[in-house]
């Protein structure tokens, strides 16, 4: 088989030999915001702009441009809904809904790397537990000043690296982490080969988009 697209962004899944498509991300995603993906598109700017622009499917008119610092435009929640409308929960992703299921009922917890951490940027790398964003971890035990215990039960190329329903007993590498490197699997999504974290709305009704992986504000 043929994977078209990112492994954190893929598109279609095709059979190589009949290229029959197996699988594809428009008819097999639950997407937050259907409607977007009707009436909306989304234009990223050519270099050096890093900015989107949410257009009109009918008429090409720019609803908003978001990127570069700044916002213009109707900013009001339909917009990040557009913006958001090519989001997947990171729940949906092969196997991690299960897995936090399986964790749950141990009453342990699963979380997922968003960003890379490895042992070798510490000086003292016996027993850490090297990461990649993406990685789906079962937290086997809660450490101190900001560090856990885990084992990696899935890698973020999508490989099992336990049987049956028995995470407790995979083969993953185990170690410390530090808890700044992940997040639960609940709050986070993925949109353009990008694994972000959407907030809670404050008062007002404003919703914050942002790169776990980095911290950049997204919206």
């Amino acid at each position: 088989v043929q994977l078209v697209g990112h492994r954190l962004d893929p598109i279609v899944l095709l059979d190589c030999e009949s290229r029959e498509v197996m699988w594809d991300a428009e008819s097999n995603t639950r997407y937050n915001f259907p409607w977007a993906r009707e009436r909306l598109r989304i234009k990223k700017l050519p270099p050096p702009s890093s900015s989107f622009q949410v257009l009109d499917k009918l008429t090409g008119d720019v609803v908003v441009e978001v990127g570069g610092g700044a916002t213009r435009g109707n900013a009001d929640p339909l917009v990040l809904q557009a913006v958001l409308m090519e989001a997947i929960p990171f729940l949906q992703r092969p196997g991690v809904e299960e897995m936090t299921s399986m964790a749950g009922r141990l009453g342990l917890e699963l979380v997922i790397a968003v960003r890379e951490f490895s042992s070798s940027e510490t000086s003292h790398s016996n027993a850490q537990l090297d990461i990649k964003a993406g990685d789906a971890i079962l937290v086997k035990q809660e450490g101190t000043k900001g560090w856990k215990f885990g084992q990696i039960l899935q890698t973020v190329s999508g490989m099992r690296l336990f049987s049956n329903d028995d995470p407790l007993h995979g083969w993953g590498a185990q170690g410390w982490f530090p808890e700044t490197f992940v997040a639960a699997a609940q709050e986070l999504a993925t949109w353009r080969q990008r694994i972000i974290q959407i907030g809670s709305p404050e008062e007002d009704g404003t919703v914050s988009v942002v790169d776990a992986s980095s911290g950049e504000i997204i919206f």
